[in-house]
């Protein structure tokens, strides 16, 4: 595979532990990409607001599922 580099700059800018650290942990506890701690902060507000919504954690489920089909 040929990347370019302003490609895998664009990346690595998803993941700011990246700019300051080399990272190197290939398991679970990887590096944070910034989508995931919106996702992380969005589904924990929602937990605070309104409860646990089952039907909207089936339908997200369901999506992903289907996405991955696609």
């Amino acid at each position: 595979m040929n990347y370019s580099l302003s490609l895998l700059d664009e990346y690595r800018s998803l993941f700011p532990i990246l700019q300051s650290k080399v990272h190197l942990a290939a398991c679970s506890q990887g590096a944070l990409s910034i989508h995931v701690k919106q996702a992380t902060e969005k589904y924990v507000h929602s937990l605070m607001m309104e409860g646990t919504n089952w039907s909207e954690a089936i339908q997200n489920v369901k999506n992903q599922k289907e996405s991955l089909h696609n």
